[in-house]
């Protein structure tokens, strides 16, 4: 899978985030490397499909990636921990255990660490737990959501 940008920029308003790059990405590690506000956070997330370049083109195996849903559909299945927090944190945590897309459940001070193979499964199953059960919710957070996470599970062996 190759990854192209053509003279790629981006910009919100007034502010240049990324300025005309051009390169391509093959097969294998590539690490990006740059000052803090360098525009490297904006390029990730620009070839992992959540923003549109300003102007130029940014390929993804030949298809755009803002419309590429295969990283999307990568992004849904790979290993999620979420942070949930209700008014008694034992509940859901019983519940919890016998979904499918639920791996690990533990009970801290602050909540519940929940681990899923299936953020979609488990963003259904929870909602559907907490009306059915009567619990309310005081929160549900996902505590992995940067792309850097998203690209290591991409690379791992």
């Amino acid at each position: 899978m190759t990854i192209e940008l053509t003279n790629v920029s981006r910009w919100y308003g007034n502010v240049v985030a990324v300025n005309d790059i051009t390169m391509s990405i093959g097969p294998g590690v590539t690490g990006l490397l740059g000052p803090n506000g360098a525009g490297k956070s904006t390029i990730m997330h620009m070839i992992a499909g959540f923003l549109p370049p300003s102007r130029g083109e940014l390929t993804v195996a030949g298809g755009h990636s803002w419309r590429f849903r295969a990283i999307r559909r990568l992004m849904t299945s790979r290993p999620h921990v979420f942070t949930v927090r209700s008014a008694d944190d034992r509940r859901p945590a019983g519940s919890l255990i016998g979904k499918p897309a639920v791996t690990a459940v533990e009970l801290t001070g602050t909540g519940l660490q929940v681990r899923t193979s299936d953020y979609g499964a488990f963003c259904r199953d929870i909602a559907v737990l907490a009306r059915d059960n009567g619990i309310r919710l005081r929160e549900v957070q996902p505590t992995d959501e940067s792309l850097e996470s998203v690209f290591a599970y991409l690379v791992a062996d």
